[in-house]
């Protein structure tokens, strides 16, 4: 699961630097898809935020930083 974004843009930055063909697949729940959101320049609505016991999905707004990274990465 994606939640923040910290680790997968560390991983789609280290795979994007190296000499291997590497593919880093994340994965959102429907309820919680702040970096999908966030990806696509649309305001993120976490409805769901009291409905989930994984608080590491339950991402109200992604670091902008980490969005840098994950926007130019192929992640």
């Amino acid at each position: 699961p994606i939640g923040g974004g910290g680790l997968i843009a560390g991983i789609g930055q280290y795979s994007s630097n190296s000499e291997r063909n590497i593919s880093v697949i994340g994965v959102e729940s429907n309820g919680f898809q702040s970096m999908a959101c966030a990806l696509k320049g649309e305001d993120l609505s976490c409805a769901n935020i009291n409905k989930t016991i994984a608080e590491g999905i339950a991402v109200k707004r992604v670091g902008q930083r980490t969005k840098e990274i994950c926007q130019n990465v192929p992640i």
